[in-house]
């Protein structure tokens, strides 16, 4: 189950990102900064900026670790100062209690889950 939990996750954190991009249409995409985690050498964050066709900006930061293999990882995403990691933690807790602890019920559920997120009106509104 934590396997095909694990997958649904990933996935729907990517479409989530993406149908953002893709909503944007044409944008350009700066990287402002990168910097080492002052208390461990194996987290970074990315400072970067979206930019729309109308010249709007985005602020956006990628939150990185580097994995046994020495591969930096994305871990989190904030966008427009909206945690997108820490929504869908608050999100699986809200699901589980509904779900009184039945995980593959959260599993089946989790694409609706997500959606009723709004994160891109989240993130318009901000």
């Amino acid at each position: 189950q934590l396997d095909e939990f694990v997958v649904k996750f990933k996935r729907s954190l990517f479409d989530s990102y993406a149908q953002a991009l893709v909503n944007a249409e044409n944008f350009e995409i700066q990287v402002k900064e990168a910097t080492i985690n002052p208390q461990s050498d194996e987290r970074a964050s990315v400072q970067m900026e979206v930019i729309s066709a109308s010249g709007t900006r985005y602020p956006v930061t990628y939150s990185m670790y580097k994995n046994a293999d020495g591969k930096w990882l994305m871990e989190n995403i904030i966008v427009e100062g909206v945690n997108i990691g820490l929504a869908f933690r608050d999100r699986f807790s809200q699901e589980m209690e509904e779900n009184r602890g039945q995980i593959q019920a959260v599993i089946d559920g989790w694409s609706d889950a997500v959606e009723s997120l709004n994160l891109d009106q989240e993130v318009d509104k901000s």
